[in-house]
């Protein structure tokens, strides 16, 4: 978990920093992290189920489940649908001053990096048999 915030906050604090080198803003806290276990936690929320036959009465059984793949979270509608409203509330914070007329100190930037790579560093962790 430990590792999985750390390089979260890691790519949040890089895509923030790409996003905005030239306009001088600058960082702090850890959203970034926090989005990172956000998008981990994604994929084993809707962890698929795995089953087999038994071999005695032919009836399919619940033998366990694996970490959801990429794959699994888009063909599945429930996590599609989280990450997509995930994905949309953080992207349209900058939309905030528009319509507020105040500015919003939030690195939305962070938020996705880190969102991403929780997302998609999380499976270098899980256990192959």
């Amino acid at each position: 978990m430990i590792a999985i915030f750390l390089v979260s906050a890691a790519g949040g604090a890089a895509l923030f920093a790409a996003m905005t080198l030239d306009t001088g803003a600058y960082l702090i806290g850890a959203s970034g992290g926090v989005a990172g276990l956000t998008g981990a936690a994604t994929r084993f929320i809707y962890q698929p189920v795995v089953t087999a036959r038994n071999p005695e009465t032919g009836q399919r059984m619940v033998v366990g489940r694996h970490l959801a793949s990429l794959g699994d979270l888009v063909r599945d509608p429930r996590p599609r649908m989280f990450i997509l409203i995930w994905v949309l509330l953080n992207a349209a914070v900058p939309i905030l001053p528009a319509l507020t007329g105040t500015p919003v100190p939030i690195a939305w930037q962070a938020h996705l990096g880190g969102f991403l790579a929780g997302l998609l560093m999380v499976g270098f962790f899980e256990r192959r048999h």
